[in-house]
């Protein structure tokens, strides 16, 4: 509008969030302390993407290391801006299946994950009784959602093709 203003905005990384399926009607989740809500939220596996790593491998390394599981199939979402009034983070959405359990969970020191599985139908109905509050797995919902009523198809890649 031609006027000059002052903006404050964090500047991030880019991050990852991945649904990962245990069977076809069954979710792996995180139960995760917070510190700036001061309580435990349930959430998707999810995590920043490191220097020059592309988002499907900050994927792949976040799923594995916050839950010991690999993923055969994988389906990219698009991306999404959480806060774009003050921040330029961008999270990318993926789905993940035909899991295999590889090794422990490998977490950094002090991030206390705790698994937890959880049907699909739980899952919706925990977002719409606002027990999931966290932006990126109410995400996760909206894609369920269109899958289930619309019957959205979703393009699965093998992992090495991904």
């Amino acid at each position: 509008d031609g006027h000059h203003g002052v903006r404050e905005y964090f500047s991030h990384p880019g991050a990852v969030a991945i649904l990962p399926y245990l069977t076809k009607k069954t979710l792996l989740l995180e139960r995760q302390w917070r510190y700036p809500l001061k309580r435990s939220v349930l959430e998707v596996p999810a995590g920043k993407i490191d220097l020059n790593e592309n988002p499907e491998n900050a994927a792949k390394r976040e799923l594995l290391e916050e839950t010991g599981y690999i993923a055969k199939e994988w389906c990219s979402l698009g991306l999404f801006y959480p806060v774009p009034a003050y921040s330029d983070e961008v999270i990318h959405l993926y789905f993940a299946r035909s899991l295999e359990l590889k090794k422990s969970q490998c977490t950094d020191r002090g991030e206390c994950i705790k698994l937890e599985e959880m049907g699909i139908e739980n899952f919706l109905n925990e977002i719409e009784n606002n027990k999931i509050v966290d932006a990126k797995t109410i995400c996760f919902g909206f894609w369920l959602n269109r899958i289930k009523y619309s019957g959205f198809k979703l393009n699965w890649q093998k992992s090495s093709d991904f």
